[in-house]
């Protein structure tokens, strides 16, 4: 696969993980104060979920750039603030 199209990947489970957990969060419990013990467990869930996320897409990275040695167009060198900003905000927002 192309860079371009690694990254597209990445971009998307970012965006699923993303559109998994906030599916999940009871916004208008939250704003009505209602199943609060709840909500706070979904909201840790999902900052546990997007931080998983990372950890995983940096162990894969390792093993591609080990596998890939010098082989410069197998290696990932993503811009990781591009590509996980909106997992950094989602999970900044659960907090």
């Amino acid at each position: 696969a192309t860079p371009e199209l690694t990254y597209g990947l990445l971009r998307k489970i970012s965006a699923e993980v993303i559109n998994r957990c906030g599916g999940d969060v009871a916004v208008q419990d939250i704003l009505d104060g209602t199943n609060l013990g709840d909500c706070q467990q979904t909201l840790r869930d999902s900052i546990a979920a997007g931080e998983a996320w990372k950890a995983s897409y940096v162990s894969t990275k390792s093993a591609v750039n080990r596998r890939a040695g010098n082989d410069e167009s197998r290696r990932w060198d993503f811009r990781e603030a591009s590509l996980f900003a909106q997992i950094d905000a989602f999970v900044q927002r659960c907090k």
